[in-house]
């Protein structure tokens, strides 16, 4: 489904994080995460929602915010609670005008990954420790459609690029 895409930095062994933290500090990939999801649906678990709070004192500004959890009785002010992400999926399929990103963890990527139809993903060219991973995917499945060089300097850690991707039509 078109309005269900996945946006993640990915170092080039698949790390997207490393003790609930993400692991560089990219100016540009946050640029272009603001600018992406502005304005639109946002889905992510429990510990990527607490990772944001921890980070900024408050939920994603300008977008509304899903959150993902088992734990029945999390509150989250200002974001939707689900315990089902399946549910996210029909709702994304069924609503044709609203854009719903997936924006994390690991589980809710891998989840996410069968459903999705694009991926806007930032390679980011490095290898790093870390313990969260972005799911390995089948990329014969996958079309680049954009692609752009961001080299490091002051203010991006590492050189990245930019890639949204489309999935095949089988």
């Amino acid at each position: 489904m078109r309005n269900l895409a996945i946006i993640a930095a990915v170092s080039e062994n698949r790390v997207i994080g490393r003790d609930n933290k993400l692991p560089w500090y990219l100016s540009s990939d946050l640029k272009r995460f603001k600018q992406m999801t502005i304005g639109h649906t946002v889905v992510m678990g429990r510990k990527s929602h607490e990772s944001i709070l921890e980070r900024l004192g408050h939920p994603l500004a300008g977008r509304h915010s899903i959150i993902i959890t088992r734990q029945r009785a999390y509150e989250a002010p200002a974001c939707e609670i689900r315990s089902d992400i399946d549910s996210v999926f029909r709702e994304a399929a069924a609503n044709h005008v609203r854009q719903y990103f997936v924006i994390g963890g690991e589980a809710i990527f891998d989840r996410a990954l069968p459903a999705a139809n694009i991926m806007h993903l930032t390679l980011v060219h490095t290898t790093c420790r870390g313990d969260a991973f972005f799911p390995n995917y089948d990329k014969s499945k996958w079309d680049t459609e954009k692609k752009c060089f961001v080299p490091k300097d002051e203010r991006n850690e590492y050189d990245s690029t930019f890639m949204t991707l489309l999935r095949r039509s089988s």
